[in-house]
């Protein structure tokens, strides 16, 4: 009933406790990648203690109460309008950036751990940290029943949705608190996201949520979370450390654990800054270690030298057999910018629903330092109004995303350039000679460093592709065609 009462008037008790903060604002983010791969990087060290967030709590607390003394009668679901997941206010009243994290994965991963040694390493060297509780464990404790192997569809539509909102009600009020009180950058890790709920739900059930709530899948996914970091449940590659007594709301059992990870991983892996803590280490801090610098990198604070690869391939749509593939439609728009500046705005989604990212990379020291934040499609129109570069082409690309042997893997189709060239890019922290390439695809050849194949470029209105690409291209595609006629003969 906390929960119910608290997501299904967020949006009141939020205006009454912060009627100064103010409605606009985007977050932002920056990382800096080395001009050569293999540059070396300084680690930091910190202090892993703890910090408990009594104010936020108490907040959370008082508030919940205020919204159930205003409740008063009963209401159904329909007939109280729910505190909606739309984009909040992403600046504090300092300008300072408000970062959003998601820390997500199967159960006994170690997000906890993760997020409390992120907290006091995080504030030790500036930063304001909020950790937003997990849902779940939070309704259990007030008298909702977690497990949901005996839940009717219903059941299951009536709590998940109840979960989710509480989940948006206690995201939004950090925000909310945090824009109008934080003179310092803002980082908030949330222990667990919106998507999470799909894996524990059929489809059907999922799509009446989305349509109930009329929420958008896209949406929830995108535009919530600056980042997702998925650690890997314990009980896929380290059994052994695979503890149901650790926390309250887990029920599973090995194999449901590690069933619930892959379809959570698989939900998630669409988003544009997603990043895979598998179990490959040789000790649990190791682990979270890896989270740390992850997290730091995205901070702009370079923790580990990040191995960026791009491939020419061939194009062709993938159908490999238990592989997950999620498509995308997007546009980048290039701005006016100098020699030292690239400037655009990336236009994702599908064709119901669309996100906007403006990224600025800014050569500076030998490197790029490369920032990125969310905007409004008002920003969008606005910004193509006055600062569209002409010179450029709008880049439609198709985009497909998959997880293979736990690496990320992103193949761009252009589909405005002569020739339709793909390019697949890996981004990994490990040697890229010790990734396994996906065997299903036709590797042409490494562009990582070639001017030719930059986006910048490409987008250049009298653009050709390499001559020699362009006919292997072409040789390609027929040989692939004649393929499909024998095999259909």
């Amino acid at each position: 009933m906390v929960g119910l009462a608290a997501g299904m008037i967020g949006t009141f008790v939020l205006r009454k406790w912060f009627s100064s903060s103010e409605a606009s604002g985007t977050p932002e983010e920056e990382s800096i990648q080395p001009e050569k791969s293999k540059a070396s990087r300084k680690k930091v060290k910190f202090n892993k203690d703890v910090i408990v967030q009594d104010e936020i709590k108490e907040i959370i607390n008082l508030t919940i109460k205020e919204t159930m003394g205003k409740m008063g009668e009963k209401s159904s679901d329909r007939g109280i309008k729910v505190s909606q997941p739309t984009m909040r206010r992403r600046y504090s009243e300092n300008d300072e950036p408000i970062i959003k994290l998601c820390f997500t994965g199967g159960p006994c991963a170690g997000k906890t751990t993760a997020m409390s040694s992120l907290f006091s390493s995080l504030a030790s060297i500036g930063h304001r940290v909020f950790i937003a509780p997990e849902a779940a464990t939070t309704l259990m404790k007030a008298g909702f029943l977690i497990d949901n192997t005996n839940f009717t569809r219903l059941n299951e539509i009536q709590f998940q949705s109840c979960l989710m909102r509480y989940q948006i009600f206690i995201e939004d009020l950090i925000v909310e608190y945090a824009s109008s009180t934080s003179d310092k950058p803002v980082v908030i890790l949330c222990d667990r996201g919106l998507i999470d709920g799909k894996a524990y739900v059929s489809e059907q059930v999922w799509q009446s949520i989305l349509d109930e709530m009329s929420w958008n899948e896209v949406h929830l996914r995108d535009s919530r979370y600056d980042a997702v970091i998925h650690m890997v449940t314990a009980a896929d590659g380290a059994v052994e450390h695979y503890d149901l007594g650790t926390n309250e709301a887990r029920y599973e059992e090995i194999e449901p654990a590690k069933n619930v990870d892959n379809k959570i991983r698989k939900n998630w892996s669409g988003h544009s800054q997603f990043y895979l803590i598998d179990n490959k280490v040789n000790s649990f801090e190791e682990k979270i270690e890896k989270v740390e610098r992850v997290v730091l990198n995205l901070l702009g604070i370079p923790q580990a030298t990040i191995f960026n690869c791009k491939y020419l391939v061939q194009t062709y749509e993938i159908s490999e057999p238990g592989l997950s593939v999620e498509h995308f439609t997007v546009k980048e728009f290039f701005l006016l910018s100098s020699p030292s500046m690239e400037v655009k705005i990336i236009q994702k989604g599908d064709k119901r629903s669309f996100n906007y990212t403006l990224e600025t990379k800014v050569f500076k020291n030998d490197q790029w330092t490369t920032r990125k934040k969310q905007i409004s499609s008002r920003d969008f129109i606005q910004m193509i109004q006055e600062k569209q570069d002409d010179s450029k082409i709008e880049l439609e690309k198709s985009r497909m995303t998959f997880l293979y042997k736990n690496q990320f893997f992103v193949i761009d189709t252009f589909e405005n350039i002569e020739g339709r060239p793909s390019l697949l890019k890996i981004e990994t922290e490990n040697d890229v000679e010790n990734v396994e390439r996906p065997s299903f695809i036709k590797f042409i050849r490494e562009v990582t460093d070639e001017e030719a194949y930059s986006t910048y470029n490409m987008a250049n209105k009298d653009y050709e592709l390499p001559k020699d690409d362009l006919k292997m291209l072409a040789t390609l595609e027929k040989q692939e065609t004649q393929e499909t006629m024998a095999s259909n003969e």
